[in-house]
């Protein structure tokens, strides 16, 4: 470890800079070409970033693949009295050690992918059925996103511009803050319209459906996963178990060491279990275009005059794949939701989720029960809440962090460019003609894994105010992962 150690001793002195930066060098982010997509959209002449009002709108921990600002143009003085242009603008780090360890562009293109492909076929869809029922019949619009004006992926310089809804009424959930009943009900009931539409196109135009889900790819659970993310996810199921290792009497759970078996078996394949849950082919034709990071702060919410939510909005596509619809409302609620929620109202919800995505479903002149009978979404349920588990471990961590504690991610991955650099030809092979034996093999991957455990244990996010938060959030899903059926996969591993 004697290589990064002079990159991970910066840890203490720039831990707390995240947020600074946002404000510090927004100007600075809004490159040439940007400039040149506003003045394009506004029909203004934006010389420099001083044209425009921009505030940041992530903070640290919020969004890990670039800055998302608001962004408002302004007319310039006597040439129009127009309302001002207000935009939410995505760009990408620069960073390089980031962008190659986060596989920035992959992810921009996945956005602009659903955007302009996906979500034009769900409209078509929406308005084709609307022509045909006329005004009087219930709308099926496909509003649930927001616009998208404008976009680059050119290398390096990748943002994509869209609709403000903060501007017309929409806000966020912050990201520590467990949601509100009204606000899940609310999520449930437009991510249930949000996959039947996939269903929809699916049975309307099958051979639409197959090319757009051929090209969606995981891109996140793969065979080339970083082998520090893994670790990573590893390290705080570990941390649970031992937590509850370590209870004294009386104990929390009645069934603790049935807890403990899973928490071994998620930990000893992590990998394999996080890739098995995202195989959509493995359980078409009842599969979905997911959102693939569903959490708090990728919803929003307008309130109506009880504050309570009357519509939501969906944000952030990036992580969009292929896969059982069931992961959204796995990853949502085992990673937002508190166990004593669940509790009195998961049931509930999921009977809400089915029904609204049946009707959905029912508006396009199909049935729901040969097209995703209730028996199979229960059987998914089963079969893949144990994702939930493994996407609270990546999770909770950072959910549940203030924004000082959480660590400079250009910094983190900057560390593990270095120690998954390849070692000095010198060291090889002159020319490389013998193969390693699958010993040596074996060593290398275990010597690489303890710098990883070594790079996670020096920026551990936990702690003594979150851990016993952390504590709480996972020993309860853990619990509920028994609770509600969902652990024979993995115990059978």
């Amino acid at each position: 470890m004697g290589d990064i150690s002079e990159t991970l001793n910066k840890k203490n002195n720039t831990k707390c800079e995240n947020s600074q930066k946002l404000t510090e060098n927004k100007d600075e982010e809004l490159t040439p070409n940007i400039l040149k997509t506003y003045a394009n959209l506004t029909h203004q002449s934006f010389l420099n970033a001083s044209d425009l009002k921009v505030q940041p709108i992530s903070g640290a921990g919020d969004n890990s693949y670039g800055l998302v600002l608001q962004v408002i143009c302004n007319a310039k003085s006597g040439e129009s009295s127009e309302t001002p242009f207000s935009s939410i603008l995505k760009i990408s780090p620069k960073n390089p050690a980031r962008r190659a360890h986060m596989n920035v562009f992959d992810f921009y293109t996945r956005e602009v992918f659903l955007y302009e492909k996906v979500f034009e076929e769900f409209h078509v869809l929406a308005e084709e059925r609307n022509s045909i029922n006329g005004e009087s019949a219930e709308s099926a619009l496909f509003d649930i996103v927001p616009k998208m004006f404008s976009y680059s992926l050119e290398n390096h310089d990748e943002f994509i511009i869209f609709e403000d809804l903060l501007k017309i009424g929409y806000i966020q959930n912050a990201r520590s803050k467990p949601p509100t009943y009204d606000l899940v009900l609310k999520t449930f009931q437009t991510l249930a319209k949000f996959h039947a539409m996939s269903f929809i196109l699916q049975a309307k135009k099958p051979k639409v459906f197959t090319e757009l889900v051929s090209q969606m790819a995981d891109n996140l659970f793969t065979e080339n996963i970083a082998d520090v993310s893994v670790e990573f996810g590893k390290t705080y199921i570990k941390r649970t178990r031992d937590m509850l290792v370590e209870e004294a009497e009386p104990k929390t759970y009645d069934n603790t060491a049935d807890m403990i078996a899973v928490l071994d078996k998620v930990e000893q394949n992590f990998k394999k279990v996080g890739i098995s849950c995202v195989q959509g082919n493995a359980c078409a034709p009842y599969a979905v275009i997911c959102h693939g990071d569903f959490w708090n702060n990728n919803i929003l919410y307008k309130l109506d005059s009880n504050q309570c939510a009357e519509s939501a909005k969906f944000v952030d596509f990036q992580i969009a794949r292929y896969a059982a619809p069931v992961l959204d409302l796995i990853h949502y609620t085992f990673t937002c939701t508190e166990k004593t929620f669940r509790d009195a109202h998961l049931n509930e919800l999921l009977d809400i989720y089915y029904k609204c995505l049946a009707k959905h479903i029912c508006l396009f002149a199909l049935d729901p029960t040969k097209i995703y009978p209730e028996q199979i979404f229960k059987q998914q349920l089963c079969r893949y809440g144990i994702f939930g588990l493994c996407m609270a471990a990546f999770s909770i961590p950072f959910f549940i962090s203030n924004s000082n504690e959480l660590v400079d991610l250009d910094e983190v991955c900057e560390a593990i460019s270095v120690i998954s650099a390849p070692e000095d030809s010198t060291s090889q092979n002159a020319n490389n003609s013998v193969p390693s034996s699958s010993k040596d093999s074996a060593n290398k991957s275990e010597e690489n894994n303890e710098k990883n455990r070594a790079l996670i244990n020096d920026y551990y996010l936990l702690t003594p105010r979150s851990e016993p938060i952390f504590k709480r959030r996972m020993t309860g899903v853990v619990c509920d992962i028994l609770k509600y059926d969902m652990a024979d996969y993995v115990l059978n591993l």
